[in-house]
């Protein structure tokens, strides 16, 4: 306690450097609790269901026909769950018709316009499987499987708070629901808050659906599983993979009716963690590297200034030690004054720890899985503690074991601590630098790095004009009175016809799938002027509807033949739409427009259009063919209103009027513009880019603190030696020279260590990286030149004040 005690007073006896060494710290400790925090919230904490790491998704695999995680078939997972011994429950949720089987028209008591709500069908075992039960009434009951069943409905918990508001005496009562039919539902249970289960508003058992189990081939179940108490997931995957083996083996003349009804030979499984946070799992280790690299930055900063204020206190030591002071009393007592150092900044970095994980919450919230549960928990807490605990361990240890092998009897004559710092004072201050600037410089690169990947991803052209002027929204024609397709497509066509005379609107379409949000449909082709191949031996490509009025307004460029027309109706002759890169692979050297295809029925193809990043603007645009909408009625897709406001967002109201005009009850959702889908494209590489820049710049900032700190104590300690230089002839410009040269010197070698340095751990961000190389030239020279430069200015100061320095008051500094 009186270690801690005179530890504490001569701390407050020099505030200055106190509040340097504690800001210093707090930089550090602040950044690593920060990344800390997301890491336990993320990674390190296990997921709230019962047993989550018993949970698992199963897919089909076969790499040699180019899947290795694909939904499976009905009667695929009869058989799997069937026949395996190794699951406690497996069960699935229904994707037959893509956004169909998921979107519920649901209209309240009050009346109002129906509300569009996303919806399962799943198996009766579905809440069993995720560990979940109803927080009111009842799970499904096996008999509630069959066919013929009553229709019964389990409620999330969101759609009863909000929408029957939270009425406690809900179980019993019915619903009304419109999705591939209007229905009348039981209400048998409503979930709980948390956990949350995969799914949507509310789920049904699958036989409500109208879709057998018996369909072998087509990936129509997203299958998730719990393996039994002792299984590995690897054990589980090889058992699964034999059945589904057995599957292929009994069922492959399926493959020849094409690609749709491929059966692959194995699966594959991904444990539900893994599948939550996986996509992240890199890019937090990488945060968790920068941090440490800042960190490692702060502690060399600051046992420097400790190497720099021992020196002023080698004839305290001395006296110490005269008196009978052992060497382990002395480096314990400078240790205490390391560790209450380490614990203010621990303080106060927890403190910026947390502001930096409510900036981190706000601006990446939604890049991050989990994030809205990451807090600073007292686990976070007793991290930051020990983390404080260690950086007073080691950067207080050299400078105290440095201190207290002190010459004593040098120590004790008057003037000689001002005289000389020592050999290997100097040395140790030297590799605290030269180790600054090289970790600094390691910071800087991988920044520069990733903010050139970022700009050079929101320089790629999209392939459409202006996404600011694109407004879009999301469509589903699933109501009962949206049985017949003449009936959508009726809808359609009036609908984009009243917004292309609608003010405000400068032309509209109606697409499958917009640009960025998928693949399109994979259909087989084949060239009608060439030998036929079987179905499974055709390439295949993917595949959009449109309506007319598309190339207008998205301004994509027509290369030859006509775009769609309203002549292009179900009962004219089927034509197609090609890409440049369909005509540049399939027809290299002929005009495509003209020639017949194979796809989905015979069709001609009647125009080529431009390439458009439809796969994200990372992947290389791939063979695309396109349909009239009135040839191919797809029952749901996105509007897209290229507007003459500024704000494209100003124009929803209208929009939603003019579809209540058609249909009072069609609801509309997810009103967003083409240009923020492109900034969520690009938000990953933006939010790696800042963060890594915000640690480089604090990294930079704490090595030009750090060589203008040693440079400053080496004038003042060289002060005598510069006045006997300059009372035999020196320059003042030559002083000047001299300073700058040494500051430059560590500068250089740090950088040299940082180059070498940076050559190997960039490599790690290579997965990162997109149109530059991990080792580009141009970033590394040009980064390590800005480095060098920030140097030089932190000698200058220290410079200008040696040269100031007369030959008389540096004589006299003794």
């Amino acid at each position: 306690m009186n270690d801690l005690k005179f530890a504490f007073r001569m701390l407050m006896k020099n505030p200055g450097f106190t509040a340097v060494a504690v800001i210093t710290l707090a930089l550090g400790i602040g950044a690593t609790t920060t990344v800390f925090s997301v890491v336990n919230g993320v990674l390190l904490k296990p997921l709230e269901y019962d047993g989550s790491d018993r949970i698992v998704y199963v897919y089909e695999s076969d790499p040699e026909k180019g899947f290795r995680r694909r939904n499976t078939s009905p009667a695929n997972f009869v058989d799997w769950r069937r026949e395996n011994t190794v699951f406690e429950s497996l069960a699935f949720t229904a994707e037959y018709m893509g956004q169909v089987t998921r979107s519920f028209l649901y209209t309240g008591d009050d009346g109002d316009s129906a509300q569009r709500h996303s919806g399962r069908y799943v198996p009766t075992n579905y809440f069993k499987t995720w560990g979940v039960k109803p927080m009111l009434g009842r799970d499904f009951t096996p008999e509630e499987e069959r066919p013929g069943s009553p229709r019964v409905i389990v409620l999330n918990h969101d759609f009863w708070q909000n929408n029957l508001n939270g009425d406690r005496n809900i179980v019993g009562k019915t619903i009304t629901l419109d999705n591939q039919g209007r229905h009348t539902y039981e209400i048998v249970g409503v979930l709980p808050q948390y956990p949350r289960v995969y799914g949507g508003s509310f789920f049904t058992p699958a036989h409500n659906m109208g879709r057998p189990m018996t369909r072998r081939g087509g990936a129509m179940l997203r299958v998730v599983g719990r393996l039994k108490p002792g299984i590995s997931v690897a054990r589980a995957e090889s058992e699964l993979s034999r059945i589904q083996g057995g599957i292929h083996d009994e069922h492959h003349h399926l493959n020849s009716r094409g690609s749709h009804m491929v059966i692959g030979k194995g699966v594959s499984m991904v444990p539900l963690k893994e599948a939550t946070v996986g996509n992240v799992r890199s890019s937090l280790y990488v945060f968790s590297g920068a941090v440490f690299l800042v960190l490692l930055i702060a502690c060399a900063n600051v046992a420097n200034l400790l190497l720099s204020r021992a020196l002023a206190r080698q004839r305290e030591v001395a006296v110490r030690t005269a008196l009978g002071a052992s060497r382990w009393r002395i480096v314990r007592q400078l240790l205490c004054e390391s560790l209450l150092l380490s614990i203010f900044g621990g303080v106060v970095g927890a403190l910026l720890g947390y502001w930096g994980l409510q900036l981190l919450q706000t601006f990446g919230a939604g890049r991050i899985p989990r994030m809205e549960g990451v807090a600073l928990d007292p686990f976070v807490l007793a991290f930051t503690f020990g983390v404080s605990l260690v950086t007073g361990l080691i950067f207080g240890l050299v400078p105290a074991l440095q201190t207290s092998k002190s010459d004593l009897n040098a120590a004790l004559k008057e003037g000689t601590a001002r005289l000389t710092s020592g050999l290997s004072h100097n040395r140790l201050s030297n590799t605290f630098t030269v180790a600054q600037v090289a970790l600094a410089l390691v910071l800087l690169i991988g920044a520069g790095l990733l903010i050139q990947t970022f700009n050079r991803l929101q320089a790629v052209e999209s392939g459409f004009h202006k996404p600011d002027e694109l407004l879009t929204v999301d469509v589903v024609l699933n109501g009962a009175v949206y049985q017949n397709e003449g009936i959508r497509r009726n809808f359609i066509r009036e609908l984009v016809e009243r917004l292309n005379g609608a003010p405000g609107v400068e032309s509209a379409c109606f697409v499958s799938m917009i640009p960025d949000r998928g693949n399109g449909w994979p259909n087989e082709f084949a060239r009608m002027d060439r030998p036929m191949p079987q179905p499974s031996k055709r390439p295949r490509v993917n595949t959009r509807i449109l309506s007319p009025g598309f190339l207008e307004t998205y301004g994509i460029p027509l290369l030859r033949g006509r775009e769609f027309t309203d002549a292009d109706t179900d009962r004219a002759a089927k034509v197609a739409v090609i890409n440049k890169a369909f005509a540049d692979k399939f027809f290299p050297n002929d005009n495509p427009v003209g020639k017949m295809i194979m796809c989905g029925g015979q069709r001609e193809i009647v125009g080529v259009i431009g390439n458009v990043k439809n796969r994200g603007i990372r992947n290389e645009t791939r063979a695309e063919m396109y349909f009239s909408y009135n040839q191919w009625v797809n029952p749901n897709g996105f509007l897209t209103i290229r507007t003459k406001a500024q704000d494209a967002m100003a124009l929803a109201p209208v929009v939603t009027e003019y579809v209540r005009q058609l249909n009072p009850n069609q609801p509309v959702k997810y009103f967003r513009t083409m240009k923020s889908y492109l900034d969520n494209a690009t938000a990953q590489p933006k939010f790696r880019s800042f963060l890594i820049g915000i640690f480089a710049l604090v990294a930079l900032l704490l090595a030009s603190i750090g060589i203008y700190g040693v440079m400053a104590y080496s004038v003042a300690q060289r002060t005598n030696e510069m006045g006997i230089r300059m009372a035999l002839g020196a320059q003042k410009s030559d002083i000047t020279i001299m300073v700058l040269r040494q500051g430059l010197r560590l500068t250089v070698y740090g950088v040299i260590l940082g180059l070498i340095g940076s050559m190997a751990i960039t490599k790690v961000l290579e997965s990162y990286l997109w149109g530059i190389t991990a080792t580009d030239t141009t970033t590394f020279f040009s980064i390590a030149g800005l480095l060098a430069v920030v140097g030089l200015i932190a000698c200058i100061i220290p410079a200008l004040r040696a040269m100031r320095t007369s030959p008389n008051e540096a004589l006299r500094y003794e």
